[in-house]
């Protein structure tokens, strides 16, 4: 029987499982989330899915749930399972929004006024009234 796990995250998520070898673990399994939530998808259309799902085995789920790393990832909010089918964004519309690397939407913008968040920041004092050459000559 086949899962589905949905993710709000915006990269691919690959959990792992290992076991303890002599000087070094290695990898028993992996299983890999696709993630692609809140970012362009790569095509000329500036298309940004609020939700990605991924199909999993009996196997897999089972792994998944005894991963710390993929229940953490449950527990706030970006990753939930069903045992059928659904639509990701309708999915989507209960989860946590989007992760810290999300592609920015008009609504951030309108948190900082319209400006770039990034662009938002108070110059230094010593800084503040000078420009570049100011500052490099005097």
């Amino acid at each position: 029987m086949s899962h589905y796990v949905f993710s709000t995250m915006t990269n691919d998520c690959n959990y792992v499982g290992y076991v303890v070898g002599r000087d070094l673990h290695q990898v028993a399994k992996s299983v890999l989330i696709k993630g692609g939530a809140n970012r362009a998808d790569g095509s000329r259309n500036i298309f940004t899915p609020n939700g990605v799902m991924s199909i999993v085995t009996d196997e897999d789920m089972d792994f998944l749930l005894q991963n710390d790393s993929f229940l953490k990832h449950i527990e706030r909010g970006f990753i939930t399972h069903t045992p059928y089918k659904a639509d990701a964004d309708e999915v989507a519309e209960d989860m946590t929004k989007q992760d810290g690397s999300a592609q920015m939407k008009p609504e951030d913008f309108e948190k900082t006024g319209g400006a770039h968040p990034a662009t938002t920041h108070q110059p230094a004092p010593d800084k503040e009234n000078k420009g570049l050459i100011a500052r490099l000559i005097g």
